[in-house]
Parts: structure tokens; sequence; C-alpha cells
């Protein structure tokens, strides 16, 4: 049998609601709006109306007090200003929440939520708004109130969410869909830890910095919509959401992405364009998106990351980095197994350690530009397919296993008449087969190269460099 519906407004001072409702009217009240101050003791005669099910307290002020009659239940206690009280709406005797409430509009001026305030309210449905003043969750407060679908999370600047033995929406098994605020700064550890059924998120924070890996056990993730003012995505903003599937669409207004943000967000798909606002592909970035096929690096971007695009082994065709880029991390493309060639421009300079490791798909011949002094360590260990590689004079230092396991080549170009001192470096060629990889070499080179640590293990040396 449907309750009737009974609605009333109230203005009241702190501490009166009790007086201003009859009894029959706390008995027989279905939605109610209060305006004015309120306090510990009005949360309690609203837990006691066994019918209210809408409570509307957006245009309340929350009062401080210290006496008996508030919500711990006939004992004296201190209840803060701005403050929803501990277990207001729950009953911690019997673990249970108030059974009749099924919708909650909070102060806009609340800072903190109490302990279980709302815990276990079974029937607390539809929308939950966070209002942006909110600075502090002291755990639990909307723990195991399944029946909520929807979040809206505007907390500007929320510091605390409890700790990881209560999750603020722990058990809160019915939320599918979070909106994150434009005017969010701040989301701490444990925001949303135990939202095991979130499936998508609409992501408005314009310049939130740092979302503490927030969403990491958010493994039912699979939509992700950026919204088009969004300027700053956070370190490790979305990394580990490794459900999240489709195309990434990350908006022209977007000028920073963090470190690790889509780290190991696998399951995304076809081309990553990176917008024309971005000047640098922070480390770990993209690090095992391997669900992509291909990328577009914009002529904006100068330096790329260690590890930034590591493992997105799905990466296929050829990898144009483009003009503008100066710097390659440590890493940054290694286990890019798909891709089959990459373009290196002159404006390079620094290639770091294992930057192209184990791209065993490249294939042809790999030129390194004239603007590069250094070859680091492995940076190209593992090109298992590569037949040519061409290292011009300006090369002056090589590191341990540089192309180590570069087993298909049959061709090596060096193009520096002395060669580059390998002494202090081990197996920087280890695993070709230097009996039938030919070495070429600038004219009369032959007898210093034949003469010189590791470069003398090629069995053919051929001047034919100029």
């Amino acid at each position: 049998m449907l309750q009737a519906q009974v609605t009333k407004t109230v203005n009241i001072t702190a501490g009166g609601l009790n007086k201003t409702l009859t009894t029959k009217e706390k008995n027989s009240i279905t939605n109610l709006k209060v305006t004015g101050t309120i306090d510990a003791r009005d949360f309690l005669t609203m837990y006691n109306m066994p019918v209210l099910a809408i409570i509307d307290l957006s245009e309340t002020n929350i009062n401080a007090y210290d006496g008996v009659g508030g919500n711990n239940r006939g004992s004296s206690a201190t209840y803060d200003v701005n403050t929803i009280p501990l277990c207001c709406f729950y009953d911690p005797m019997n673990f249970a929440g108030k059974p009749s409430l099924t919708s909650i509009s909070l102060p806009t001026s609340v800072n903190t939520i109490g302990i279980f305030a709302f815990s276990a309210c079974p029937n607390l449905t539809g929308t939950l708004t966070i209002p942006a003043s909110v600075t502090s969750f002291d755990g639990g407060s909307f723990k195991d109130c399944s029946e909520l679908t929807t979040l809206n999370f505007n907390a500007t600047n929320c510091t605390n969410m409890g700790n990881s033995t209560y999750p603020v929406f722990e058990g809160c098994s019915g939320l599918n869909t979070l909106n994150i605020g434009s005017d969010v700064v701040f989301l701490p550890v444990n925001a949303f830890k135990g939202c095991t059924n979130l499936s998508t998120l609409n992501y408005n924070a314009t310049n939130c910095p740092n979302m503490n890996a927030v969403l990491s056990e958010c493994k039912a993730l699979r939509t992700l919509n950026i919204g088009s003012n969004v300027k700053t995505i956070p370190v490790y903003a979305f990394a580990n959401c490794n459900a999240l599937t489709g195309v990434l669409t990350i908006p022209s207004s977007v000028t920073t992405i963090g470190e690790a943000a889509f780290g190991n967000c696998s399951h995304f798909t076809g081309t990553l364009f990176i917008p024309s606002s971005i000047t640098t592909i922070k480390k770990q970035t993209f690090l095992g998106c391997s669900g992509f096929t291909s990328i577009t690096i914009p002529s904006s971007v100068t330096a790329i990351g260690e590890n930034a695009f590591a493992n997105c082994s799905g990466f296929t065709g050829v990898l144009i980095i483009p003009s503008s880029v100066t710097s390659i991390g440590a890493g940054a493309f290694s286990d890019c197994i798909s891709l089959t060639s990459v373009i290196i421009p002159s404006s390079v300079t620094t290639i770091g350690e294992a930057a192209f490791g184990n791209c065993s798909h490249f294939i042809g011949t790999l030129t390194i530009p004239s603007s590069v002094f250094t070859i680091e360590k492995q940076t190209f260990n593992g090109c298992s397919s590569l037949t040519s590689i061409i290292i011009p004079s300006s090369v002056t230092t090589i590191g341990e296993g540089a192309f180590a396991n570069c087993s298909g080549l049959t061709s090596i170009y060096s193009y520096s008449t002395t060669p580059v001192n390998l002494s202090s470096v081990n197996e920087v060629f280890e695993g070709i087969d230097m009996s039938t990889c030919i070495l070429h070499v600038p004219a009369n080179s032959v007898k210093l190269y034949k003469a010189a640590n590791q470069w003398k293990d090629f069995t053919h040396i051929v001047e034919d460099v100029n």
C-alpha cells in the first residue's frame, strides 16, 4: 500500500523542529523542507519521524550544540557547527539506517559529514549531491546505501574521506554514475573506495592537480567523459581503470596530463589523439594502454617522458615523432611490439635507456639522427626485426647492450672515423650474428675498427661510408 504524500515546509531556529510540528505531523509527513537554522536535536526529530522520506535541508545552516537531545541517543554530547551529526540517520545498536528515507538534500554550507551519518539507509535512492562546501567525511557516511545510483560530487576541496576501514561510499552497490564537479581541486585517498559497480564517470574538474588514484578500485568503470573545460588531468587520475573502453577523447582545453594518468587502461581502442595543447607527455602517462592501435603526437610536444607509452603493444605501423620533440625518456616506447618502424627527427638530442627496447617488429633501417651524442644502454635492445642501423658521427658514447638482441641485423653503418670506445661497457652487440652482419665504416677507418673493443668482433668490416 502506497504511503499518502504529506508535504510540509517549516522555518525554524536551532532545536525548534520538535515543537514546531504537531504529533500528527511528525507521524504523517513524508516530504519535509526545513529552512533557517538547525542543530543535532532537529536531526533526532527527523530520525524519529516514521514515514519521513524526502528531506530538503539545502536552505539551512547547522549550529553547534552542546547537551542532550541530539543523536547521541540521550547522552550529553558536543556537536560541531556546519556538521551533519554522526549516526544521525543510523542506529548503531541495530546496525540499521532509517528505512523510510529516500532522498536527502544537504545544506549548502555543511563542512563535515559525520561517521555513519546516513549509513545503511536501505531506500535512499536516485541521485545524491555533495555540496561544494564539504571538506571532510568522518568515514562510512553513506556506507551500504545500496540504492543510490548517481553521485554528484561537488566538494571543492575535500581533504578527508574517512579511511580504508570505513570508506564513505563502500557498499553503495547500485552507484553506477559519478559526476565530478568543475570546481573540485582535490580528491583524497579512499574517496570512492568500494564503489565496485561504478560504470560511468563524467569528469569536469577544471584544474584538479591530484586525485590520489581514487578510482583504482573502481574495476567496473567502463565509460569516461572528460569535460570540455578541463585543463588538468591529475597524476594517476584514471590509473588501473582497466575496464575503460572505447575511444579516449582528450579535449583541446587540456594543457597538462599528469604522470600515469591513464596507466594500464588497457581496453581503450582506436587511435590515441593527443591534443595540440599538450607540450610534455609525462612519465608513464599511457603505460600499458595496450588496446590503442595507433597514436598521433602533435607538433606542440617537446618532451616524451620515461615509460610514457611503454607496453602499448597494440600500436601498429610507423611511429612518427614530430620535429618539435627534443628528448625521449627512458623506456618511452619499450615493448611496443607491434610498431613496424620509427622516424626520429633531427630535433631529438636525448634518447633514454631502453627507449625502444623490445620493439621487436621494427623492420628495415633505423636512422639515428646526427643531433644525438649518446646512445644509452639497451636503447634498441630486442629490436630483432631491424635489418640495418645507421649510427651518425655525432655519437661519442654507446651504452651497455644498446643494440643487443637486434638479431635480424645484416648491416650497421657507423659514420665516425674513430670508433666509439666500448672498452668500459659490455655486450653492446650481444645477440647479433657478427659473422654475417656487415659493419660499414668511413674510408681509412677499417684498421681502427678492427683494433677496437667489440667493433673488432665483426667478421666483415668494409670501407664504404661517406
